[in-house]
């Protein structure tokens, strides 16, 4: 699923965002790796990109630490500051915590930035279910949500696109 997910989204970065600078930020869970597959897929296409990896690699999850992998290093940096466009792909469905830490202040630096900013399925911060703030949350100009919108992102439906995945032949 991560594949397609990645592919689905470097897609939608690719016709939206070409030329532009962009810069994936990315946690240890499969939405971090969403955000990996992704950069993976345009580098393949001779889109240059960045990733600030704003984790701990011991702390990645199986299938984000295969894509995180994949990457050549030389793509990583910390922060956003040169970016056009940034990528938050911190948190995903599953985090259910308020942001404290590395991660408070990675949401930080991505809302002080000028950047375009882009979240993948669930802005970081936002309860998916509810659609409240755990205590801070990125402000995106754009979600792209996997497969569906989630139930409790609603708010956010005026500045949503569905990413297709292939799982609509399963539902």
């Amino acid at each position: 699923m991560m594949e397609c997910a990645g592919k689905g989204i470097a897609d939608v970065l690719a016709e939206k965002f070409a030329g532009q600078k962009i810069v994936f930020v990315c946690w240890h869970g499969n939405n971090g790796g969403d955000g990996f597959t992704a950069a993976r897929y345009l580098l393949d296409e001779g889109i240059p990109v960045k990733v600030w990896f704003a984790g701990v690699e011991e702390k990645l999850a199986p299938e984000a630490k295969a894509n995180f992998a994949r990457l050549p290093k030389n793509i990583f940096t910390n922060g956003v500051h040169e970016a056009e466009v940034v990528v938050d792909c911190l948190l995903g469905t599953g985090s259910k915590k308020a942001l404290e830490g590395p991660l408070a202040e990675a949401v930080k630096e991505i809302n002080s930035s000028r950047a375009f900013v882009v979240s993948v399925d669930v802005p970081t911060g936002v309860d998916p279910d509810s659609g409240k703030s755990r205590g801070g949350f990125v402000d995106c100009d754009l979600l792209l949500s996997v497969h569906d919108l989630k139930k409790g992102l609603a708010k956010f439906a005026a500045k949503s696109e569905v990413v297709d995945i292939g799982l609509k032949a399963f539902v």
